[in-house]
């Protein structure tokens, strides 16, 4: 899960939001009512805060941070992906040199690991 574990209160996500209750209200899918009242009370359910963090600043920030963590973890394992791939390439050759050679005996190791 990424949801952060200390989540700021309804009212500090509702100031940050910068949107109307009516539009908060539509997007948790509850009342612009219960918005108020969680706003008043301070409390709401840790779902209605979670939809709400990622529609912050901050969340949106966490989610662009994790986004590039991710892609420069795909970029690292392409460049692996790359380097094996070429030191296969490079096996290769050297087998295909082994084979096509007229003097190599017919027992001779075709395999080196290079």
């Amino acid at each position: 899960m990424r949801t952060p574990r200390q989540m700021p209160t309804f009212s500090v996500l509702l100031e940050q939001t910068h949107a109307p209750a009516a539009l908060i209200a539509k997007h948790l899918g509850v009342t612009e009512r219960t918005v108020q009242r969680w706003a008043r009370t301070g409390r709401a359910p840790r779902a209605a805060l979670a939809a709400l963090f990622w529609e912050t600043n901050a969340g949106r920030a966490a989610a662009d941070c994790e986004l590039w963590n991710w892609a420069q973890l795909q970029i690292f394992k392409a460049e692996c992906l790359q380097r094996q791939n070429e030191k296969l390439r490079r096996q290769i050759d050297t087998l295909m040199a082994q084979a096509q050679r007229n003097d190599a005996a017919a027992n001779a190791p075709l395999y080196q690991i290079a």
